[in-house]
């Protein structure tokens, strides 16, 4: 059976630049609608688009010289997209542009603030020492060795633990969250700007007191929840432009067809498609911008937001056209850097102010040394899905117990006071935890690394994997890119300590071996690494070999799709025995 759809009938500027009749499937079959196919032609445009022609119009059968000419074309006219930019009213493209411009200030500004304060204050007193202890951390390798922490960092870790309960159980009352990768792969749709506000401030509150947990989690929620509130605000402003340049054109072209009512009602489902799509853009948009500021290029911002949802996914799902897309990201990922750049000499990554002159010299060994260094990162990569696996057994299966006696908010507190006091013992033992790795990663990197011992290093690699997984699942707020980078180059480091094989290469590809190794955004990862060490055009190879070897060994060969449904089916039966225990109780105080 054919499905019914109707012609609809825009204004066609705010995509292409001109006015247009636009339609959104197939005429009715011909026995429903005989007179309608018969009038009625399909002219598809761009494989989205596709106009409602008269057959009266239509142009007749090519000779065969002509058939050959338009053939020849072919590839030129798959270049020629409709144009996006007009420069005629009204003029929604550079509406677009110009509030996104307005925003990526904002949320730059906003980025900057949010970063000097993840920074600045767990510096205050992770600088704190004995008296007479002149040391350093963590450039000298002094502190950072076993047991070279201070007795306070465990204070502050319970202490931290106990203000981020109380903070989730009592005032936001939230238990679980949906981290910054739902809010960009579902571009804010269903985002309450409030749930997003709890998670920027809980995530800001782990990281002030040195909770083993990245920052992008709650930048992003942030720029996401604000994004939305912004795109209601540029939403109004399109329509109150769009009215004044309103006319009747369209309904005159096929008064013979509709009614007026059904052109203004389609014309009405236009609007909210084009100011949905418009809100999806902003959330997008403000992502680019948040991660600019974290990121040492644009591009690497970009290109994060587009891979990570996929092409596809922004283009079929959310309606947003990639070139079109991609000069709007670029304002905003430009402006972001630029604003950023002029109160900071480089971002959260190192960049060339950092790191100057370190140019790639290509070698014939750079490629097996890549392959090598992706080998590495699937193999810790595994072992770090193992630690969560064993953490969250053991959090999961306390979670029903302390619920049962306790109840679910003093279950949050009590887990956030432990995760954090354990977060402080390893901090103490293991120093180079403590943190989400801001102000350890250059030390790593940097020349002041070559200082520390292969065993701290190890050591030090693993017990971050169980510092961020205790953090997560005990309630702390925050990423795992940030966590993943710091191990991901501390494995790097090893290598270039005991090997000396050439750092340049060896740091750059050991920078993003893990998180390659999960995330498939390889091209982000690429242009981060290279922009980050100031590597030459050869230099990208052995990095992306990395990335494709990592990538390929682990979710390629399918290893984490084996483990997560194992943990999943395991943590469900986990909930069914909660629910059980809970009824058992209730049952039981029923009858008493």
């Amino acid at each position: 059976m054919g499905e019914t759809s109707s012609t609809k009938i825009v204004d066609d500027d705010d995509v292409h630049g001109s006015t247009a009749v636009k339609c959104v499937g197939a005429l009715e079959e011909k026995k429903k609608e005989p007179e309608e196919a018969e009038k009625y032609s399909i002219r598809s445009h761009n494989n989205s688009d596709c106009d409602a022609v008269p057959n009266e119009h239509e142009e007749e059968d090519e000779t065969p010289a002509e058939a050959e000419a338009t053939a020849k074309q072919a590839p030129m006219d798959a270049l020629m997209i409709p144009p996006y930019a007009s420069p005629l009213p009204p003029f929604m493209y550079w509406i677009e542009t110009f509030f996104i411009a307005i925003q990526s200030v904002a949320f730059s500004l906003f980025a900057l603030a949010y970063l000097n304060i993840v920074y600045e204050v767990p510096n205050l007193w992770l600088s704190i020492r004995p008296d007479g202890d002149d040391d350093v951390y963590p450039s000298d390798a002094s502190t950072t060795t076993f047991l070279s922490g201070q007795p306070v960092w465990i204070g502050i870790g319970a202490l931290t633990g106990l203000v981020v309960g109380i903070i989730k159980a009592y005032v936001f009352r939230f238990d679980s969250y949906d981290g910054f990768v739902v809010d960009l792969i579902d571009l804010g749709e269903g985002a309450d700007p409030l749930e997003t506000l709890k998670v920027t401030v809980t995530c800001l509150m782990s990281l002030m007191g040195g909770a083993s947990v990245g920052p992008e989690s709650g930048l992003g929620s942030a720029c996401c929840g604000m994004s939305v509130l912004w795109a209601r605000v540029v939403n109004h402003c399109c329509r109150w432009t769009a009215s004044k340049f309103n006319n009747n054109e369209g309904h005159e072209a096929i008064a013979d067809t509709t009614s007026r009512e059904e052109y203004e009602q389609r014309q009405r489902q236009q609007r909210e498609e084009d100011e949905k799509r418009r809100s999806k853009l902003m959330v997008l948009c403000g992502m680019v911008a948040a991660f600019a500021a974290i990121l040492p290029t644009p591009a690497s911002a970009i290109l994060v937001c587009i891979e990570l949802p996929g092409f596809e996914t922004l283009s079929e799902k959310h309606g947003l056209p990639y070139i079109k897309t991609v000069t709007q990201l670029t304002f905003a990922g430009v402006i972001s850097i630029w604003i950023w750049d002029y109160f900071k000499e480089n971002t959260y990554l190192p960049s060339e102010h950092a790191m100057p002159g370190f140019l790639h010299k290509y070698e014939s060994s750079d490629i097996p040394l890549a392959m090598a260094i992706g080998c590495m990162g699937a193999v810790l990569v595994l072992a770090y899905f193992l630690i969560g696996g064993i953490v969250k057994a053991i959090v999961g299966n306390a979670k029903p117990t302390l619920d049962a006696k306790f109840g679910k908010q003093c279950r949050v507190v009590t887990l956030c006071l432990v995760g954090g006091t354990l977060c402080g013992i390893l901090g103490y033992v293991f120093p180079l935890t403590l943190g989400d790795g801001m102000v350890q990663l250059p030390i790593i990197i940097g020349k002041d690394g070559a200082d520390i011992s292969t065993a701290v290093l190890v050591s030090s690699g693993f017990a971050k994997m169980l510092a961020f997984f205790i953090a997560n699942e005990c309630g702390f707020v925050g990423g795992l890119f940030f966590p993943l980078v710091l191990i991901s180059s501390i494995g790097g480091r090893v290598i270039v300590n005991e090997l000396g094989t050439p750092w340049a290469t060896t740091m750059a590809c050991a920078l993003v071996a893990l998180p390659a190794a999960v995330a498939p955004v390889p091209f982000a990862l690429m242009v981060l690494a290279t922009s980050a060490f100031n590597l030459s055009s050869k230099g990208s190879i052995p990095v992306l070999v990395c990335i494709v070897t990592a990538h390929t060994l682990f979710v390629g060969l399918g290893i984490p799709q084996k483990l997560v449904p194992s943990g999943r089916k395991a943590e469900a039966e986990r909930n069914t025995a909660s629910k059980t225990n809970h009824t058992e109780v209730v049952e039981t105080t029923l009858a008493v």
